[in-house]
């Protein structure tokens, strides 16, 4: 008789040691440059296996593009209501609060060689945005 093993645990995993990976370039980020972290030292402080980082990304850079592609997300996600709302002013506080808050992981996507990843990035999600926002209203 064969067992039936569900696929759940195992994205859960996946999940668990992907988030454990971005926090560690996310803490590895804001003590030095990207530059100057290694596969290693995000394994060690994500205290996962080296070969498990290879099974969730091919290089550093792929990690870093999740980490930029999540954080793009979360930004334009609180942008938009400073377009759509009244109150634009608290909006747009909260925004800059944030990047205040992130400043230091802000610096080293913007200086520390993925400028341009990170506005691609940036592009394809905007024009993401756009493109679900006027399919919505297509009626103007």
């Amino acid at each position: 008789m064969t067992q039936n093993i569900s696929s759940k645990p195992v994205r859960q995993r996946v999940t668990r040691t992907r988030a454990a990976l971005t926090d560690a370039l996310l803490a590895l980020l804001e003590e030095r440059s990207q530059e100057q972290i290694t596969i290693r030292d995000i394994t060690t402080r994500a205290q996962v296996g080296y070969a498990t980082f290879f099974r969730n990304y091919p290089d550093k850079e792929a990690l870093l593009h999740d980490l930029a592609a999540h954080e793009i997300s979360k930004l334009l996600a609180m942008a938009q209501p400073i377009l759509y709302t009244v109150d634009s002013r608290a909006s747009a506080e909260a925004l800059c609060s944030y990047v205040w808050e992130y400043r230091k992981l802000w610096s080293a996507l913007l200086t520390g060689g993925a400028a341009a990843m990170l506005k691609d990035e940036f592009v394809r999600q905007a024009r993401q945005i756009a493109a679900e926002r006027s399919s919505r209203h297509a009626w103007l």
